[in-house]
């Protein structure tokens, strides 16, 4: 019993561990890009107003601004991806306890 035990708890862990690795990385590089974006391209000042408008068309910007949006969508789709996973889980559970 201690066995099934230990091994339903490391099936249960592992996967765990790696969704919380995943959504925390995909969180600091998406602050790290916001901020840069803040940063370079758009600062929060008066003058960054009439800055911004030269700025916002260099390959910098759009490359920084493109990527933090895949990396919002990527955020998106891991959380989808843990609740179907979530919900599956505990649908097979309930079935082997019938």
């Amino acid at each position: 019993m201690e066995a099934i035990s230990t091994r339903m708890k490391d099936m249960i862990t592992k996967p765990l561990a790696i969704m919380m690795a995943s959504w925390l990385m995909l969180l600091l590089i998406q602050w790290v890009l916001i901020n840069l974006y803040t940063y370079l391209c758009v600062p929060l000042t008066w003058w960054g107003i009439f800055t911004s408008a030269i700025s916002l068309g260099s390959p910098l910007c759009h490359f920084v601004n493109t990527i933090q949006y895949e990396i919002t969508k990527n955020y998106i789709l891991l959380w989808s991806t843990a609740a179907t996973a979530t919900i599956t889980w505990i649908i097979a559970k309930l079935k082997t306890i019938n």
